[in-house]
């Protein structure tokens, strides 16, 4: 069975690295504050009226567009007496104001809410997702590693993880894909479908967690200190998998949530 452990291991890294590597590719360029100031105090400077949304700018709420457009005239204007201040900011501000009246109110602005007020959906996804590898990762070595570290120790062939841990793992995977779909392109329906799959996972690892609990002694009491030391080791990676998979759950859940 050695041959066969090798290359599970070997196909679930590989595929963790494909779609962290494709996460990481389709990533979004999302505009700054200080990108649409910068885009608006070039546009100053060469004297160029802003008819159109600039890609520095697009995304962005009516207010932080204003707010860029106020730090740009700013920092066009520079230090100057008071008067002149506001005639020279009245002068520049005219490349700038069909900026703002091309950017429509935001709904949570018609109703007095900050947009800042929750953390954006991009940001609350991707944080999910890199939690979701973690997770993986972690699983990965509860479910492989026992069996080689048994096998080595033991002097036993190694055994195929239990049905329920490889079911556990399957729905994990999948609800990982997902998760990435979802991330790529923020449809709400991927998104709950993610957060379906991964409750699913969490209740197949309380299920499979039996598993992974020490096996009792048999015969006199073994006094090697490796043993002793996998076993701390496995409960700690055990309560850190569980960790792990409580935040990702909770953070596919908001994602899903902020992108309804």
């Amino acid at each position: 069975m050695r041959p066969v452990v090798r290359g599970a291991i070997r196909g679930a890294l590989l595929t963790a690295l494909v779609g962290f590597v494709v996460a990481c590719a389709a990533a979004p360029v999302h505009p700054s504050l200080r990108a649409c100031a910068s885009f608006g105090l070039r546009a100053i400077k060469r004297h160029e009226v802003v008819s159109v949304v600039p890609p520095a700018c697009a995304g962005l709420t009516k207010a932080q567009v204003n707010q860029a457009v106020g730090i740009a005239i700013r920092e066009a204007v520079g230090p100057q007496p008071k008067a002149a201040g506001r005639h020279l900011a009245f002068r520049d501000g005219r490349y700038l104001a069909p900026l703002v009246s091309r950017v429509p109110p935001s709904p949570s602005a018609a109703v007095g809410t900050s947009s800042t007020s929750k953390p954006p959906a991009a940001q609350l996804t991707w944080s999910a997702l890199a939690c979701w590898f973690a997770t993986a990762a972690v699983g990965a070595y509860l479910l492989f590693g026992q069996s080689w570290h048994r096998h080595r120790r033991d002097r036993r062939p190694a055994t195929a993880p239990p049905r329920v841990a490889l079911a556990h793992a399957a729905v994990a995977l999948t609800g990982l894909a997902i998760c990435i779909a979802f991330a790529i392109t923020g449809a709400a329906a991927l998104g709950w479908t993610a957060a379906a799959l991964v409750a699913a996972a969490a209740g197949l690892g309380m299920a499979s967690l039996v598993t992974f609990l020490p096996e009792p002694v048999v015969g006199p009491p073994r006094s090697d200190r490796e043993g002793s030391g996998w076993t701390r080791s496995l409960v700690f990676t055990v309560i850190g998998h569980g960790l792990l998979a409580t935040v990702t759950m909770l953070l596919v859940v908001l994602a899903a949530i902020s992108r309804s």
